[in-house]
């Protein structure tokens, strides 16, 4: 199944999880990937996704990688603000209080897929095995 079938997938936690799973395969993970990627919903549930986001996007490129990922599952769900990284960027900057806790909510979800699915395939090529 892939990200174009997720119009038959009924819930959103579905489609997020569909979507979190076609990229990691897609991408692959690396040691840093995987360090963000285990280390960004902790940060969105300690600082805020404001704060979190603006952190991605200093960590150049696998930060951004992540943010375009993100980008891409919220607004498979209904963030329309969400087209890309830099327009999630602006968007929870400017919108209300009510659609900023929303989008926050649905982010730590979408965050959570994407750690559960890296941590499922990683594989550490030094040693050869799966961590």
């Amino acid at each position: 199944m892939t990200s174009t079938d997720t119009g038959r997938l009924r819930t959103r936690t579905q489609r997020l999880a569909l979507i979190a799973f076609d990229e990691v395969n897609k991408q692959g993970v690396t040691k840093e990937s995987r360090s963000f990627a285990l280390s960004f919903p902790t940060l969105v549930h300690t600082c805020g996704l404001c704060q979190a986001v603006a952190f991605a996007n200093t960590k150049k490129e696998i930060g951004r990688a992540y943010l375009e990922v993100l980008a891409r599952a919220l607004m498979e769900i209904g963030h329309t603000t969400a087209t890309d990284r830099s327009a999630l960027s602006r968007a929870i900057l400017t919108m209300g209080v009510g659609d900023y806790i929303r989008i926050s909510r649905d982010s730590l979800i979408a965050a959570n897929f994407i750690k559960r699915y890296v941590e499922a395939a990683y594989t550490d090529t030094e040693k050869g095995s799966i961590q």
